[in-house]
């Protein structure tokens, strides 16, 4: 039995030796002539090493010879039937296919055949390949695309081909490696000259099958199985040559694959997002690679190795669309436009995941990344939101990153991130930065929401912030600066300090967390101002506070990070000193609890309509408090407001969840207001004259004398006020005590806000509860 014959040498692409079919060998034939007809039979032959046991020749007509007709049917080594299409003239349509592969097994081939008899007559093949499942051993059948490591095992189905249509398939079945594969082939436009071959691959691969085949440090962030689809597609006039080019194209909807990274990166199993891998490979390297998923795109340029391995050489990746080139050799570039982007679950996937693995490896094997350019339409982190972003970020050599940006919102800003081991602090420096929307979205939340336990003040680490420009709304506050240090148990806010031009305060703080891992924040204090009133108004607090230079001081703790301060849960104290100024128009409740400080305007205006004192407000000399806070509650220890015409002692507490007030207030007028303008009404303005006199005498005992004291009770927008005994103390007051209940029924309550106004009921001339029966 004869060898097999070795395929001709090529030299160029081009034959060196005529292309010729093999010889049949061990022919049992029959001839017949009928007419001008020729046929020959042949139950079995053998052609290189393949057994043909069905075989007719036909010449129709002898005298005037066009084809010879020949049908063939056989069982052989797949490798014959590679070197027939490589060796006879069927390579020059498929030659350069026949070239690209390696086979083994064996498998049943039909052949039909139109050998032209006449020159001017072309070459006609039809055929057929099967290949029957089989169990039997050394029966495995292999395909292996020369230059790479693909190989396919298992193979099953059938193939059809022809001079005219080419190649078609749609029920093949094959292996490679574990992976199970549907196979379709089909050829477009056969019998032009840009006839093309389509080979479509199908499976499902699960991720810890493709993370064995391809190991890579981004596996961890994938999950599930999903099914592709890879295009090969080969001109039929390329299939002569040695490398013939092959277009290629994966694609999938990625439905099963779960990233578990954020948005736009990351996706659940259930939600299609359309991928697709492509290139055109000629076993010429390196091979450039082109990547589209979603908006997202990417050129990607690989190499192969002496050993085979491959890796990429260079990256280009643009969020929004197809980067226009490739960065030069060995560097990644990345760039893009977003029209948003929350900062958020990417700060919290980064706190969750452990990403040194991402870090492992040989720093020489690694690719350079250039400068990350982006802009963002809408950014948002938190409550805080930049539009109109342009930011570059620069990768340094020490593993620091410099990132250089500028907003609408915050105009240029400057951030350094330092290096994953360094010891240098998260510097941020912004031009300007506006508190109201971050306020306004504080404010939004209930105040009863439960503290955020799971933030490690441990993992906060060194800050150096400056904001140049505080802002609320279109007022300045001032320049903010905020340094920390870290702790084995925590953070401290060595420096927090605002100064600008009606305040300057300073500040430490502590963010901490005990051996059970309770967390706390804890804060001190100290803060000086010219002009309370405008700082108050500037911060978007308090508006009816004119001038007003003052000291404060507070000292505050609360369950949780900086950002879970809650009235419900803190605890501590706060301690006020304020210089003259003026209280001016109030909400309606807020006016209604202050009337308490206009009966001081008897001093200056002896008349008994004093609504109009409502509107233009209330002046002091100084206030002075000491407030504690815990439970949920401010209790007023002291609270004294010092004013010409009367002095006014505050105490009691205030729910600052619910809003409520219990608070008990005292109003001594000043050269005994209350008296005097008693004797005068009584006894004429002589009286009225001894009285200031006896006062003045006695150091006041006759202003004591004066006192009125005060319930306020119910919400803070709409207090209930009521008079009542002065406690022990004699007082011209409590000589009206036993009307006040009476007297609070005449009491016409001012609507809180939002409500309409009622008509006035029946009452006393006097707008002010505090002056029922003068």
């Amino acid at each position: 039995q004869p060898a097999a014959p070795q395929a001709p040498g090529l030299r160029s692409a081009e034959q060196t030796e005529p292309l010729r079919w093999p010889p049949l060998r061990e022919v049992a034939a029959s001839l017949r002539f009928e007419n001008r007809r020729l046929e020959i039979a042949v139950p079995s032959a053998e052609i290189l090493n393949t057994q043909v046991d069905a075989g007719h020749l036909r010449m129709p007509d002898l005298w005037n010879p066009t084809y010879l007709e020949i049908d063939a049917r056989g069982t052989g080594p797949l490798a014959d039937g590679r070197h027939v299409l490589a060796t006879t003239p069927l390579a020059n349509q498929l030659g350069g296919l026949a070239r690209a592969i390696d086979v083994s097994g064996n498998g049943d081939i039909a052949l039909q055949l139109g050998v032209p008899l006449n020159k001017a007559l072309p070459f006609r093949y039809s055929g057929e390949l099967l290949w029957e499942p089989t169990s039997a051993p050394n029966t495995e059948r292999t395909l292996r695309l020369k230059g790479t490591d693909l190989q396919f095992s298992g193979i099953e189905g059938r193939l059809r081909f022809d001079d005219e249509t080419g190649i078609d398939a749609d029920e093949i079945r094959a292996n490679l490696g574990r992976q199970a594969l549907e196979i379709e082939v089909e050829t477009h436009g056969g019998g032009s000259d840009e006839a093309r071959t389509e080979i479509g691959l199908h499976g499902q691969t699960p991720v810890a099958r493709l993370a064995e085949a391809l190991p890579s440090t981004l596996w961890p962030f994938a999950n599930g199985e999903f099914d592709w689809h890879l295009g090969l597609s080969l001109r039929n006039r390329d299939a002569v040559q040695q490398t013939p080019p092959i277009d290629f194209k994966l694609s999938s909807k990625l439905q099963g694959l779960a990233l578990s990274v954020p948005a736009p990166i990351g996706k659940s199993a259930s939600e299609p997002r359309a991928f697709r891998l492509s290139g055109r490979y000629q076993d010429q390297w390196p091979l450039p690679l082109r990547v589209d998923y979603a908006e997202l795109g990417a050129l990607i340029e690989i190499d192969r190795a002496p050993d085979g391995t491959l890796a990429p050489q260079r990256l280009a990746i643009d969020l929004s669309g197809q980067p226009a080139a490739l960065p030069p050799a060995r560097s990644i570039e990345i760039g893009g436009a977003l029209e948003s982007l929350d900062l958020d679950p990417w700060l919290d996937w980064a706190a969750g995941t452990d990403l040194t693995a991402l870090r492992d490896g040989d720093a020489d094997d690694q690719l350079q990344l250039l400068p990350v350019r982006l802009d963002i339409d809408d950014l948002r982190f938190n409550a805080l939101r930049l539009n109109d972003l342009e930011a570059v970020l620069r990768p340094q050599a020490d593993g620091r990153w410099e990132i250089q940006f500028n907003a609408e919102q915050s105009g240029h800003g400057e951030i350094r991130l330092p290096a994953s081991e360094s010891q240098n602090p998260l510097r941020i420096r912004l031009e300007r930065l506006d508190l109201r929307p971050l306020v306004e979205a504080r404010g939004a939340e209930t105040e009863a929401r439960t503290a955020d336990t799971r933030a490690d003040p441990r993992t906060f680490g060194r800050l150096d912030l400056e904001v140049e420009q505080l802002h609320y709304g279109d007022d300045l506050l001032g320049r903010l600066s905020i340094q920390s240090e870290p702790r084995a148990d925590g953070v401290r806010f060595e420096t927090l300090s605002l100064k600008g031009p009606h305040v300057d305060a300073g500040a430490q703080a502590e963010w901490l967390i005990d051996a059970t891992d309770y967390v706390e924040t804890s804060l001190e204090l100290d803060a000086n101002s010219s002009a309370i009133g405008e700082l108050l108004r500037e911060s978007g607090f308090y508006s009816a506070l004119s001038g007003a230079a003052g000291h404060v001081q507070l000292d505050l703790s609360w369950p949780g990070g900086p950002g879970d301060l809650s009235l419900a849960r803190a605890r501590g104290r706060l301690d006020l000193e304020v210089g003259s100024g003026r209280m001016l128009d109030m909400e309606p409740g807020v006016g209604r609890m202050l009337g308490i400080l206009n009966t001081g305007a008897l001093s200056r205006r002896l008349s008994l309509d004093f609504s109009d004192l409502f509107e233009d407000g209330f002046t002091f000399d100084r206030i002075q408090g000491e407030i504690t806070i815990g439970s949920g509650k401010a209790r007023i220890r002291t609270l004294s407001i010092l004013a010409p015409p009367a002095d006014i002692e505050i105490s009691g507490r205030t729910d600052l969840v619910e809003g409520v007030l219990d608070q008990a207030v005292v109003v001594t007028p000043e050269i005994g207001v209350g008296l005097a303008l008693a004797g005068t009404l009584a006894g004429g303005p002589v009286v009225g004259a001894a009285v200031f006199l006896a006062d003045q005498v006695t150091d006041g005992a006759v202003e004591r004398l004066g006192r009125y004291a005060y319930r306020v009770t119910g919400p803070w927008r709409d207090p209930l006020i009521r008079r009542v005994d002065t406690g022990g103390s004699p007082s011209v007051g409590n000589l009206f005590v036993g009307d006040a209940d009476e007297t609070e029924e005449k009491v016409e309550r001012k609507p809180s806000a939002g409500t309409t106004n009622a008509a006035p009921a029946t009452r006393e001339k006097t707008s002010s509860p505090f002056l029922e029966d003068f």
